[in-house]
């Protein structure tokens, strides 16, 4: 059962402003380390075409070690993510899932699962790490999914109260 708690500012859910480490250690925000927007800026910066980024979500062609490297840095800051918000919020899973080959799907969920056990985890239960099914369509049915929780699932504005 999937728990929609969006909080008195709308921050709730808002994964992707999470600041997380880079690999410098300066703190980023987790879309930045983590979306198929920061693998095609890397390569760009190398001068490839990064237009089979977005062709196709079954076929990237061959990227290289560009791609192993975002899997890489994806996966600790998805993982300093995940351990982030069980400390605070009791959830299930952790689904990975997007636009992107189900290979590559399959190593970022491994590369999380990675990094999460380099952790002090004493005193957490974390959540699975699963690789998601829904892929493509994952942000449209996530976006499209949240007018409907606003209106029929319990939220927090039924406990505010107006000043």
């Amino acid at each position: 059962m999937a728990v929609f708690i969006p909080g008195a500012a709308a921050n709730a859910g808002a994964l992707g402003s999470m600041p997380v480490f880079g690999n410098d250690g300066t703190a980023r925000q987790l879309i930045d380390m983590a979306s198929i927007t920061g693998l095609e800026r890397v390569v760009t910066t190398l001068g490839r075409d990064p237009s089979p980024l977005w062709a196709s979500p079954d076929d990237w062609g061959q990227m290289g070690p560009e791609l192993d490297e975002w899997i890489d840095t994806a996966g600790k800051a998805i993982a300093q993510a995940v351990v982030a918000s069980a400390s605070v919020v009791d959830f299930e899973a952790a689904i990975i899932d997007g636009w992107m080959p189900e290979d590559v799907r399959a190593r970022v969920v491994e590369a999380v699962q990675k990094h999460i056990n380099t952790f002090r985890l004493e005193g957490l239960s974390l959540p699975s790490i699963l690789a998601g099914t829904v892929g493509i369509h994952a942000r449209s049915l996530g976006a499209a999914s949240l007018p409907l929780a606003d209106r029929f699932l319990l939220g927090q504005k039924i406990f505010r109260k107006e000043i």
